[in-house]
């Protein structure tokens, strides 16, 4: 190595003046960083060995050029080639940055942006094509009525966004019109200042048309489910039909973060492909690496499937229940806003939040009614559970598979769930490679490590549940996906 001998100190200046030197060096530290370093970009924060590895790639000449790019990095959305817009000279002034030139529609189709802006010029134009809008649930338009003063062409991307779930709310005013033509200038014909208006689009997740690219479902097959009592006793198990429905095994299998999957393949003794070093510098690498190794996990699971073992949890007070159930079916959810996240309601409340409930009105008052009312009910299900210092609780109705790990929880959390809901809605908690359980929490309460993929199981009716969990203080070390209560 070049750099074998180098002080960290000197490594670390270094790979600064490289960053400085060049454009090619600066984006291919941010990637590399991003692939290996955990995102973290200050040289400083980083030991000797990862500095050098990177130095000897960039010195190798490894990171590739534009030239050499399946995929070049997309810079902006519109430059003179493409006749809309400007870019800044300095992007096209060095051959050997990966740029791209693309236009909205591209961009759209092979990015799948959830959040976009169009500017005025020509607007309405990329409006006119909202079906292929894909994942996008946001839009933010500059609409410059100057370019196109019909009315008609308003009311027609209107009607658009609307049948494919959008709600318009239009920032400042509409123009007034005469004979379906906008009125831009004054009694004395000057122009008038604003011509334009902003005007914001959004829709709900569940109503849009998932077009980014998708891991095939691949189901395990012939998945075996077994019922056991709470106490997880071994004796007398029986195979059951897997029911309720459960997310596709691709999508719990996409909690698992890139080495985990690695390792299991490894644990079922398949092959995992290396990965060349240049390859962490081409757009889009973490996304492609794990829809392979989600797809070689599906397939190696159709050899052996998993078991789905079935506990119930603690049983809480009827009372209890009947309280907590009175005050969640009260609470006016806020829309929810996760896009990761299956529930038609979501809120967050936090031990810091407690002390203000007590003398608010309205909503606040019953969110500190609630609070109090769940710390009561955990208290009185175990001693154990009584101890449990948590520091906020996740209130959601209707959450629905969602496969996932809460990855800032320090230690085990408590769940539970109440409501008219029937055939299914159980709490199911990947245990190993092999295992998943599945965890009645109707009207009980069970305590599990959310560091290890969990989701819900289809259901019909409605379902509340409360997780409480803890953020700050000590960090116990996730050992077993379930614990006693």
């Amino acid at each position: 190595m070049a750099y074998a001998h180098d002080s960290h100190e000197r490594l670390v200046e270094s790979v600064k003046k490289q960053q400085r030197s060049s454009d090619i060096a600066r984006e291919g530290w941010r990637h590399y960083c991003a692939a290996l370093g955990n995102g973290i970009q200050d040289p400083a924060k980083h030991t000797s060995q990862f500095l050098e590895d990177f130095l000897d790639v960039l010195q190798a000449n490894q990171i590739p050029r534009q030239a050499e790019s399946v995929e070049p990095r997309l810079v902006r959305s519109s430059c003179p080639a493409l006749g809309a817009g400007q870019m800044e000279i300095l992007i096209h002034a060095d051959d050997t940055i990966p740029v791209q030139c693309i236009t909205l529609q591209d961009l759209i189709a092979e990015y799948n942006p959830s959040v976009i802006k169009i500017d005025a010029e020509g607007a309405e134009r990329y409006i006119t094509s909202v079906e292929d809008f894909g994942v996008v649930r946001r839009l933010v338009v500059e609409w410059d009525w100057t370019h196109n003063r019909r009315l008609d062409t308003w009311e027609d991307v209107k009607r658009s966004l609307e049948s494919h779930g959008f709600k318009l709310s239009i920032r400042g005013r509409m123009p007034d019109f005469d004979e379906g033509h906008a009125i831009l200038t004054d009694a004395r014909c000057k122009k008038r200042g604003n011509t334009g208006m902003i005007f914001v689009a959004a829709r709900k997740p569940s109503s849009i048309d998932q077009r980014r690219p998708k891991i095939d479902s691949c189901p395990a097959r012939s998945e075996l489910s077994f019922e056991s009592s709470a106490s997880d006793a071994e004796s007398g198990l029986q195979p059951q039909p897997l029911q309720p429905p459960q997310p596709p095994l691709a999508s719990q299998l996409e909690a698992l973060t890139t080495e985990q999957m690695e390792e299991r393949l490894i644990q079922f003794g398949q092959s995992v492909r290396p990965t060349a070093p240049a390859e962490f510098f081409v757009m889009g690498f973490k996304e492609r690496r794990r829809v392979e190794l989600v797809q070689a996990l599906c397939e190696a699971y159709e050899g052996q499937p998993r078991i789905w073992k079935h506990s119930v949890g603690v049983q809480l007070p009827p009372d209890a229940v009947a309280r907590l159930l009175a005050v969640l079916e009260r609470i006016k959810f806020a829309e929810n806003a996760r896009p990761s996240v299956n529930a038609s309601g979501y809120l967050i409340l936090r031990a810091a939040q407690a002390a203000r409930f007590a003398d608010a009105w309205g909503e606040e008052r019953l969110l500190g009614e609630l609070w109090n009312l769940a710390g009561q009910t955990l208290s009185e299900a175990s001693q154990k559970a009584a101890a449990f210092n948590f520091t906020a609780m996740a209130v959601t109705k209707n959450f629905r598979g969602s496969p996932h790990v809460d990855q800032n929880d320090l230690s085990v959390q408590y769940a539970l769930s109440a409501g008219n809901f029937e055939k299914g809605g159980e709490l199911c908690i990947e245990e190993n490679a092999n295992l998943v359980r599945v965890l009645d929490t109707r009207n009980r309460i069970v305590c599990i490590d959310g560091r290890f993929p969990h989701w819900v199981s289809g259901y019909t009716g409605d379902r509340y549940s409360i997780i409480y969990y803890r953020t700050a203080g000590n960090f116990d070390p996730p050992v077993c996906a379930v614990h006693p209560v």
